[in-house]
């Protein structure tokens, strides 16, 4: 180990069998275990990385469907649970700073309600395209 020296290593795997008496083998693997991991960590610190400089995995988000929030809110009345016609009779009793509060915070709820406008809207087009 590059960062751990034998006294810290011999320190921690001491204080390990004393606080686990009966089962030493498994003990000293927990410990070794952690003193692998701290050593990956402050490998990684000498090497200029930081916790600071890890980036989230970037989810991937369909794009909001084309229709207004009032469609939206609408279709959450009509076809939601008590949950969701509770969110969006709180929209419609909301000023625009807590519209956009609640918009962004349920913001999946919002896009699922916004797809099943978007889609039905396609569906009537599609309707009425077929029959003239």
């Amino acid at each position: 180990m590059k960062h751990l020296t034998e006294d810290t290593i011999r320190a921690v795997l001491v204080a390990v069998v004393h606080q686990n008496g009966s089962d030493i083998e498994g003990a000293i693997s927990s410990a070794m275990a952690a003193l692998v991991s701290a050593e990956k960590s402050l490998d990684a610190y000498d090497k200029g990385e930081s916790w600071k400089d890890a980036k989230a995995q970037v989810v991937f988000q369909m794009p909001y469907p084309p229709v207004t929030d009032y469609q939206t809110v609408r279709a959450m009345l009509v076809n939601g649970d008590m949950f969701i016609k509770t969110l969006a009779a709180a929209w419609d009793l909301a000023d625009a700073n807590n519209r956009k509060r609640i918009r962004t915070t349920w913001a999946d709820e919002f896009r699922k309600y916004a797809t099943v406008v978007h889609y039905q809207e396609m569906a009537r087009q599609a309707e009425r395209e077929g029959r003239n």
